[in-house]
């Protein structure tokens, strides 16, 4: 099936899929910074280091 399309259609395809990607990433981001979850990540490794 890859022989049959071309050099464009694998392009669009991957546009699609990098579209597809950017808005996951954006979701995941907004989601982080909905929980804070940097801060509890910081928080964790801290805690972490002063119990060792």
């Amino acid at each position: 099936m890859v022989s049959k399309i071309g050099y464009k259609e694998i392009r669009e395809e991957a546009e699609t899929h990098l579209n597809v990607i950017s808005k996951f990433v954006d979701k995941l981001n907004k989601l982080m910074e909905k929980f804070d979850i940097e801060r509890l990540n910081e928080k964790q490794k801290s805690e972490i280091y002063l119990s060792n």
